[in-house]
């Protein structure tokens, strides 16, 4: 009885899904639940950012987001991709998978992606009404 109880195996193919929408329409939410479902990595441009910064400091990449940063200049769209290429290669994202939550956010990001050969193989836009979106943002304020 105890084979017959258990859940279905994972999947043998690494998870690669993209979950996109407007601030606050769910993306995190919905990107934490596929997590818990299919073991696989939540990963934001924030993330990915923060791994350049604090494990890859002393690279290229490294010194250029610490510059960029410090400037308080813009991360231009070739960077953001290099920094989460960059973080993709973790073990956990190559055997399980990934979620980009909340990337792409352009469609030059999406070029970059598919020239470096990060191609998600579902994409998910979220749609929130602006009020409701505005609603949940004030909500979040007032938790502080």
């Amino acid at each position: 009885m105890f084979y017959a109880h258990q859940s279905p195996p994972k999947s043998l193919i690494p998870a690669k899904i993209a979950i996109v929408g407007p601030p606050k329409s769910g993306k995190t939410t919905a990107a934490n639940r596929i997590v818990q479902e299919m073991g696989c990595v939540r990963i934001s441009l924030g993330d990915a950012i923060r791994y350049i910064l604090e494990k890859q400091r002393h690279t290229i990449l490294g010194k250029e987001m610490q510059e960029v940063l410090i400037k308080g200049k813009e991360i231009l769209p070739e960077t953001a991709v290099r920094c989460l290429e960059v973080a993709l290669m973790n073990a956990k994202c190559q055997t399980r998978g990934f979620i980009l939550d909340g990337f792409p956010l352009t469609k030059k990001h999406v070029e970059l992606l598919v020239e470096k050969g990060i191609i998600p193989f579902k994409l998910f836009e979220l749609e929130c009404d602006v009020t409701e979106c505005t609603i949940r943002a004030m909500k979040d304020r007032s938790d502080l």
